[in-house]
């Protein structure tokens, strides 16, 4: 429900992004248009005026030249009218209307490079003026992008931040749900630990022996294995017999058990007996056999504790231990059944 809830509310905040992006881009063409129809008329007004001071120069080029040629028409029409007088009076007369009508001509010319000149100056302020427009709608089309950039950025950061903050509130409550957990598991387990401690505390003194011995079994062939480490290095054990240079000693030996030598007759059991000779920690580890009621110095020790251990009949199980291992298995029940409900 609540990752529906998120996203029901980031596809809002989308849509309203979207319709105050469209709003903002609606907007923003309007005014484009309405600018761009401001600089069309500025320009058309520009282009008109421009046409009009065109035309006024033109005209008063066109009443100049007409002007110079109605003197120089007036002063050759005297000058001939003149001339038929007086030709020789009027030869400077001829050259000073001459002079006047190149005067005239150069400010003709004259006028018309001013008009020339004047053309070319609104040609260049009009490019400048498109020119300063042009920019101007550029930068202002930079700036939406940048505003609108700069708004799916912030909108964009308040969505990451609330993602984070969301993500930190499950990790929270995770955590407190695992802290409860592990409480609950911890009162079960010290709960089950208590009752096995009050059980061995009402343990009889042949139980806490069995169970020593019981526990001393599971370790002893690890314990034996690892003191007979010493023996991989024997490379062979030699046993001589001088039997003979007694005159028949193993035989005495055999009969009376007396006899000088020091074996005991059997190749096996002296081969053993010289191997166990070798062993690390040998009074440590057969002080733990004989608390087993094992004989560990000897081949023939092992075998005779081993059948003893084999022969010796199952005692009956007094009745105040079996009453303690009753309340042993009750106290196994309560600690599975905590165990259930800690479950």
């Amino acid at each position: 429900q609540r990752s529906f809830e998120i996203a029901r509310d980031q596809e809002y905040a989308r849509l309203e992004q979207e319709r105050e992006v469209e709003v903002r881009r609606a907007g923003q063409a309007a005014e484009i248009a309405r600018e761009q129809a401001e600089r069309n008329r500025e320009a058309d007004a520009a282009k008109i005026e421009a046409k009009k001071q065109v035309d006024a120069q033109q005209i008063e080029a066109d009443r100049l030249v007409e002007e110079a040629r109605i003197i120089q028409q007036r002063a050759l029409e005297i000058a001939r009218q003149e001339q038929q007088i007086a030709v020789q009076n009027k030869s400077r007369e001829e050259s000073q209307a001459k002079a006047e009508a190149d005067d005239a001509r150069a400010k003709a010319v004259e006028v018309e490079e001013r008009v020339t000149t004047a053309r070319e100056s609104e040609i260049a302020e009009r490019q400048k003026k498109i020119e300063l427009i042009e920019a101007s709608k550029q930068a202002e089309r930079d700036a939406i992008g940048v505003k609108v950039q700069a708004e799916a950025e912030k909108d964009a950061a308040t969505n990451r931040a609330e993602a984070l903050r969301l993500e930190a509130q499950g990790q929270a409550e995770a955590e407190k749900l695992r802290a409860e957990a592990a409480a609950v598991r911890f009162e079960v387990e010290a709960e089950g630990q208590r009752a096995i401690n009050e059980a061995a505390n009402i343990l009889s003194n042949d139980q806490i022996s069995l169970q020593t011995k019981l526990a001393l079994l599971k370790v002893l062939p690890e314990v034996i294995r690892e003191s007979a480490k010493p023996m991989e290095a024997i490379d062979s054990i030699k046993i001589v017999q001088v039997d003979g240079l007694t005159n028949g000693g193993r035989a005495a030996n055999d009969g009376n058990g007396s006899g000088g030598g020091s074996g005991s007759g059997n190749l096996a059991s002296d081969a053993v007996s010289a191997a166990l000779a070798y062993r690390a920690q040998a009074p440590v580890l057969d002080g733990l056999m004989k608390e087993l009621g094992l004989d560990g110095s000897s081949l023939s020790g092992l075998v005779k504790g081993a059948a003893e251990a084999v022969a010796e009949p199952a005692a009956p199980a007094p009745a105040k231990p079996a009453k303690q291992k009753a309340i042993a298995r009750d106290n196994d029940a309560d600690d599975a059944a905590a165990g259930e409900a800690a479950e």
